[in-house]
């Protein structure tokens, strides 16, 4: 296949959505990770999985002429089960039968070309970007919120959001 593998053609509209965490943060994955974090000489993380870069390293290179930057999404749920876990589940936030749940979303835009290119660092700049999400997080904990100017917005009804996020008239989710 040559020197490298070739830039991947991209419609108008294109999104790649990922979640390098790999599965659902139950107490016994965190267990898990935080043993595989010490073991292998990582951060050990409080609120977040170890992300699985593999995803990241083959994605980023193929899609860097094709996105201007990386959004990194870190969600904080205001409400919590009897065992004092974040609730909802995104079964219940899908389907959830007209509950209202409070979501907090905070949203950074990275300029792809800040973004490193090859394996070891993307595999560093992911474990960066899930330090930080994590030290949101307990501030998320502790606060009810996130950190910085809170974008004003009234809340929004979920119904609507499930008709968009089910509906794709190009392409679709990976």
């Amino acid at each position: 296949q040559g020197s490298g593998p070739s830039p991947v053609p991209l419609g108008p509209c294109f999104w790649l959505l990922m979640f390098p965490e790999g599965t659902q943060c139950k107490p016994s994955t965190m267990d898990r990770a935080q043993a595989y974090s010490r073991q292998k000489g990582l951060p050990v993380f409080r609120n977040t999985l170890v992300p699985r870069v593999k995803g990241l390293q083959t994605s980023l290179p193929l899609l860097r002429h094709a996105v201007d930057a990386v959004l990194d999404v870190t969600i904080g749920y205001a409400e919590q089960n009897s065992e004092g876990r974040p609730r909802p589940r995104v079964t219940q936030l899908l389907f959830g039968g007209g509950r209202r749940w409070r979501v907090h979303v905070h949203v950074r835009a990275l300029p792809i070309a800040e973004v490193p290119m090859d394996a070891d660092g993307i595999r560093d700049w992911a474990i960066d970007m899930f330090t930080k999400k994590d030290l949101l997080l307990d501030c998320f904990k502790t606060e009810g919120r996130f950190p910085g100017p809170c974008c004003g917005r009234p809340p929004v009804p979920l119904h609507p959001l499930r008709l968009k996020l089910f509906s794709f008239p190009r392409g679709g989710v990976l």
